[in-house]
């Protein structure tokens, strides 16, 4: 069994960073029936199928800090969120609801702004 972090998700395969390298994998099929989602930066626990491939099949998560939908990512330390502050004009009100997410779950937002 290795450990890894989910780094991407594409159509049903997960790019999962090793201490050995990036693996390509699938989720179990319990995890489909459970309705638990993989989500990139999950830490995960995976089983080698083919190492001179580096396939397998992800058979663990193990418990998240925290989750957000959209974008689908978890345990995530620090948001930064970047804006303009003239041209465009900052949307406040985006700039306002995901200050209000990081402090939900828990995440230190970071404003950057630029002229």
């Amino acid at each position: 069994m290795k450990e890894g972090i989910v780094v991407k998700g594409i159509g049903g395969f997960y790019y999962v960073s090793t201490e050995d390298g990036v693996y390509t994998c699938k989720a179990k099929g319990s995890f489909k029936k459970d309705k638990n989602i993989l989500f990139v930066g999950d830490h995960v626990k995976l089983r080698v199928v083919n190492e001179s491939e580096k396939e397998g099949f992800v058979s663990e998560i193990k418990e998240r800090k925290n989750v957000t939908i959209r974008p689908p990512m978890a345990n995530i330390d620090r948001m930064i969120i970047i804006s303009s502050v003239t041209d465009p004009a900052p949307d406040t009100v985006f700039i306002d609801k995901m200050i209000t997410l990081c402090e939900h779950k828990k995440i230190e937002p970071v404003l950057y702004t630029f002229f």
